[in-house]
């Protein structure tokens, strides 16, 4: 017999809105095809330091250790538009942000390319009965939409310095992208991986080149994550 375990669920804004946000419960039993895909992500959490790369939502995973926290979550949700609207996040992994704002309200968009990412993504979205759109190829091969509220790009565009055919898509889809906000996290220079890349911007000088070549206008630094990494706000 499987030991109940209790939970307090946190409930999405619609359901907030009417006074009530978090209800306690007690699971007794889990279905077998559950149990199998969380010892799934317990066996990728083994084989990278014993932990997933961001937290997860799901009361039943709540307890897997990550590389990042809330904190991102937490600063970058005081600096966002508080009517909803649509937002991308480039490079989403297992859909974190996108499970966070949904829940305020965001209509999302988790960009991501990695098969591996992706079989969690689905996996992950499911389980939690989100609305969210998955794009399941490169952020330069997706033309769908390009107008939104949000574009979140958290370490990922130094991907895009290591090539220099890679660096233009980067400049191209910041020049045809119709966005209000883009919340920006860069990396740092000193990192191995940048050994060698065709363009290694410091983070004040990365916000420089995606002012140059997007429609955006204004910055300001609204914090720094727990890897030292900066957070900036950058908008029209």
């Amino acid at each position: 017999m499987e030991e109940a375990m209790s939970y307090t669920l946190t409930l999405p804004v619609s359901t907030i809105i009417v006074g009530i946000d978090k209800i306690p419960v007690k699971v007794c039993i889990r279905h077998t095809n559950w149990k199998a895909f969380c010892f799934e992500i317990l066996d990728f959490a083994k084989k990278n330091d014993g932990q997933v790369y961001q937290p997860l939502t799901h009361p039943d995973l709540q307890s897997i250790p990550s590389h990042h926290g809330d904190e991102r979550f937490e600063m970058i949700r005081d600096h966002f538009p508080k009517d909803g609207g649509a937002l991308l996040d480039i490079g989403s992994n297992w859909g974190y942000f996108c499970h966070q704002f949904e829940n305020l309200g965001f209509d999302c968009y988790a960009v991501e390319s990695d098969l591996g990412n992706i079989y969690f993504l689905e996996k992950l979205k499911l389980a939690e009965n989100r609305r969210f759109r998955i794009i399941k190829k490169s952020i330069f091969d997706y033309y769908d939409k390009e107008q939104f509220d949000v574009v979140l790009a958290l370490n990922i565009f130094h991907h895009f310095l290591k090539r220099e055919d890679v660096y233009q898509a980067l400049v191209n889809f910041l020049q045809r992208m119709d966005m209000s906000m883009m919340i920006f996290q860069p990396h740092h220079t000193s990192e191995p991986q940048m050994a060698g890349a065709y363009r290694n911007y410091e983070p004040d000088e990365f916000v420089q080149f995606i002012l140059r070549n997007s429609s955006l206008n204004h910055f300001k630094p609204i914090g720094e994550a727990n890897d030292g990494r900066r957070i900036y706000m950058i908008w029209k």
